[in-house]
C-alpha cells in the first residue's frame, strides 16, 4: 500500500509539474516568479494532498471552491488550480492562464502601439510647427531683403537723379560761361543812343529800351558831354540782353570794340522808382525773367 500510495504520488506530481511547464511555455514565459509562487504553491498542494492556503479572500482551497474558481469570471491565474483537480480541469485552467496571457499580451500591444502613434503624432505636429515656423521666419526675411532692397534701389535712384541734375547743371553754367566768353569775344554793338540829366534819370529813356537792341545811355552832367556822370547800357532780356544774365564778376565784355571787366554788381528792385546806391561810372543792365528784380553790373574800362 505504501509503494502503490507513493507511485500514484509521484504521478500527480509529475502530471501537475507537467501542467506547469505546459503553462509556462505557452505563455512565452511571460509570467514573472512573484506570479509562479502561487501556482508552485496549489500544484505542490495538490500533489501532497496537504490542505492548500487560506487564499486572499478568506476562502479555503476546497474541491468545491476550486471548482467554482475554475468556472468563474475574474478569477487570478494561480486560482483555477485546487486540490483533487482532474487532467480535464487541468488542461482548462492551461488555457485559461495561455488566454489571459495572450489577453494580456494583446492589451500590452495595444497600448504601446498606441503610444507609438501618439507619439508619432505629436512629433508630427511638432515638426509641422517647426516647418510653419520655419517658413514664417523665412517670408519675415524675404519681406526684409525686398523692403532693403526697395529702399536701396530708391537711394540709388535718388543719387542718379542727383547726379544727372548736377551734370546739367554744370553743362549749363560751361555753357553759360562758353556763351559769355563769346559774347565777349565777338563784342556786342550799340543799337541807339540816349542822353538823359540826373533829374530825369534813365527813365527818360525808356522809349528807345522797348524798340530793343542795346541801348547805350549818357547821364550829362555841367561838365559836359566829354565827362558824364555815367555810361550805362540796358537792354530787354527778350530783345537782346539776355547775355547779360548769363555774364559774372571777372568776365570781360567788349561793347563797340572796347572791352570792359565785370567788377562787381547787385539786384535792384525796379518797384522802388530809384536806385538803392549811387550809379557807377559804367553800368550794365537788363532785367530777370518774370521777376520785379534788374541785374546790374559795375564795369571798368581794361
Amino acid at each position: 500500500m505504501m509503494v502503490k500510495g507513493s507511485r500514484r504520488t509521484g504521478g500527480v506530481i509529475l502530471l501537475m509539474v507537467g501542467v506547469v511547464l505546459s503553462i509556462a511555455c505557452y505563455a512565452n514565459v511571460a509570467m514573472n516568479v512573484a506570479e509562479a509562487l502561487p501556482v508552485a504553491a496549489s500544484v505542490m498542494t495538490a500533489a501532497t494532498g496537504k490542505p492548500a492556503p487560506v487564499r486572499s479572500d478568506g476562502a479555503d482551497s476546497t474541491r468545491e471552491d476550486g471548482e467554482q474558481a475554475s468556472r468563474g469570471a475574474g478569477e487570478s491565474d494561480a486560482d483555477c488550480l485546487y486540490d483533487g483537480m482532474t487532467v480535464s480541469q487541468a488542461a482548462q485552467c492551461e488555457k485559461r492562464v495561455a488566454e489571459q496571457v495572450r489577453k494580456q499580451h494583446e492589451e500590452e500591444a495595444a497600448k504601446q502601439a498606441e503610444a507609438q502613434r501618439n507619439a508619432e503624432q505629436e512629433a508630427a505636429q511638432r515638426k509641422a510647427a517647426e516647418e510653419a515656423a520655419r517658413q514664417e521666419e523665412a517670408a519675415r526675411q524675404a519681406a526684409a531683403q525686398a523692403e532693403a532692397q526697395r529702399q536701396a534701389e530708391a537711394q540709388a535712384e535718388a543719387q542718379r537723379q542727383a547726379a544727372a541734375q548736377a551734370e546739367a547743371q554744370r553743362k549749363a553754367n560751361e555753357a553759360a560761361q562758353a556763351a559769355a566768353a563769346q559774347a565777349a569775344a565777338i563784342g556786342h554793338a550799340v543799337d541807339r543812343t540816349c542822353a538823359t540829366t540826373l533829374q530825369q534819370g534813365l527813365a527818360a529813356c525808356q522809349g528807345a529800351i522797348d524798340l530793343g537792341g542795346l541801348v547805350e545811355i549818357t547821364v550829362e552832367s555841367p561838365h559836359g558831354p566829354d565827362d558824364p556822370y555815367t555810361t550805362a547800357w540796358l537792354a530787354h532780356n527778350s530783345k537782346g540782353g539776355d547775355w547779360i544774365l548769363h555774364t559774372n564778376i571777372g568776365d570781360t565784355v567788349r561793347i563797340n570794340g572796347r572791352d570792359y571787366v565785370v567788377t562787381g554788381g547787385w539786384d535792384q528792385d525796379q518797384r522802388k522808382g530809384k536806385y538803392d546806391r549811387q550809379l557807377p561810372r559804367y553800368l550794365l543792365q537788363t532785367c530777370y525773367y518774370n521777376s520785379d528784380y534788374m541785374r546790374e553790373l559795375i564795369l571798368q574800362p581794361k
